[in-house]
């Protein structure tokens, strides 16, 4: 429960990895830096925010927060709020930032770059967790990572293929796409946690395919079949389903 608790408030070789430039982030507070980092020819950008009590002798988690398809990094920290958590919890985040502001979560698609030229996201991730762990005194088992849309896709492709690093996701408006399902073989247990509404019209509660205005951007698993596959890969018991009634 810390776990998900924690994510909820809150990726193989690297050809080339370079320094790390970083700026301060216009009208943010001191903590909050811009930085980049070359992984596999491209630089990657990222805001990282450290809550003011950080203490280098206290190991602290980590928390990953994508932004969803067209979105961004600064984004991301405004939509959230998680800086003023981190602040409160003590934890960092970062906000990482996708190619053209999206991220290759395992659909096959050739409508953005990001799934075009199968940037590698993941690779770019992990990188991304080390250099940090490099800078920071990170507690290793309490790596976490959440998202929006694309970027809860893009959260359960790394508690697929970094489960040795990513202790716990947290998915929201989006569900495991059927192309990554076929490929995924987490090596650990990862907690998960799936957020999702019944009506909402990209990502369908009972699955199939995503339509925006005229694309077709993949298919999905259901939510239930999402909440499955981590059931059974985790060895949970079956969970117990309560309906609640709408008080809205």
């Amino acid at each position: 429960m810390n776990r998900l608790k924690i994510a909820f408030f809150l990726v193989i070789i690297v050809h080339l990895v370079s320094g790390c430039a970083r700026q301060q982030v216009p009208g943010d507070s001191p903590t909050d830096t811009v930085h980049s980092l070359t992984v596999d020819g491209l630089e990657r950008t990222y805001i990282l925010h450290v809550p003011p009590n950080y203490d280098k002798e206290t190991p602290v988690p980590l928390v990953l927060a994508l932004h969803g398809g067209g979105g961004s990094a600064e984004k991301m920290a405004n939509l959230t709020g998680f800086n003023d958590v981190s602040d409160k919890e003590g934890f960092i985040v970062v906000y990482p930032e996708g190619i053209e502001n999206h991220w290759n979560d395992g659909r096959v698609l050739q409508n953005y770059r990001a799934h075009k030229d199968n940037i590698d996201d993941v690779t770019f991730m992990s990188v991304l967790i080390d250099h940090i762990k490099q800078e920071y005194t990170i507690d290793e088992s309490r790596i976490y990572a959440t998202g929006i849309s694309n970027g809860a896709m893009m959260s359960c492709r790394l508690a697929c293929e970094l489960s040795g690093k990513i202790a716990a996701i947290a998915m929201v408006a989006g569900a495991m796409p059927e192309d990554l399902c076929v490929h995924c073989q987490p090596l650990n247990p990862v907690s998960v946690l799936v957020i999702n509404g019944t009506e909402d019209p990209l990502v369908l509660w009972e699955g199939g395919e995503i339509k925006f205005g005229r694309q077709t951007l993949g298919r999905t698993l259901s939510v239930k079949d999402t909440v499955q596959f981590w059931v059974t890969h985790n060895n949970c018991e079956q969970p117990v389903i309560t309906w609640l009634p709408d008080s809205t």
